[in-house]
């Protein structure tokens, strides 16, 4: 194998690759990923509180599920996108909340907020992304399937771990949850 001979056979590889399979696919299960570690990002960061962490973690996994998405579509040269009541209400409350950030007497904290807020502009088209990409997505019995078994899976983990904790409460690495009532779930 001489250098040329190996480059040969690698760009032979690559231009095989169907792109906007690989994309849609990764956009994908990049978000069934993101679906399967909300309920189980439980374990605080130092300097980080739980909220912020599973904000931060929906955020970038449905921005970076979202672009990759995007790169599909431009890869293959043709957006299909199910228009139906719920996104275009979506659309006209994305709107009308860019209107009042806008003119609110302090716009930058309305439209991006002192944090991982959730009621701000952008979490707001956060959400409609991610009901976006679920109304592309899961619109045929396998994809909602496997999705419904990606999410249950966490769930059951979750499950497992709140058993666990409430017999033995100190099992929960990093000090987590030294009480018997503290939950996964919420305070």
């Amino acid at each position: 194998f001489t250098p040329l001979g190996v480059s040969y056979i690698l760009v032979r590889m690559i231009t095989k690759i169907n792109w906007v399979d690989f994309f849609d696919r990764v956009s994908f299960w990049l978000f069934a990923a993101v679906a399967f570690l909300l309920p189980l990002s439980f374990i605080p960061l130092p300097g980080l509180s739980l909220d912020v962490g599973k904000s931060a973690l929906f955020s970038v996994g449905v921005l970076v599920s979202f672009i990759l998405w995007l790169i599909a579509r431009l890869e293959s040269g043709e957006v299909s996108v199910p228009w139906n009541f719920t996104l275009l209400s979506l659309a006209g409350l994305l709107l009308v909340l860019a209107i009042a950030a806008a003119t609110s007497p302090s716009p930058l904290v309305s439209f991006l907020g002192m944090g991982w807020e959730t009621g701000t502009v952008f979490s707001i088209l956060i959400f409609a992304l991610a009901l976006f990409l679920v109304s592309t997505w899961y619109i045929n019995d396998e994809r909602v399937l496997s999705f419904l078994v990606v999410f249950s899976f966490s769930a059951l983990l979750a499950g497992v771990l709140s058993l666990i904790h409430a017999w033995v409460p100190a099992v929960l690495p990093f000090g987590l949850f030294s009480d018997r009532l503290a939950t996964l779930v919420g305070k």
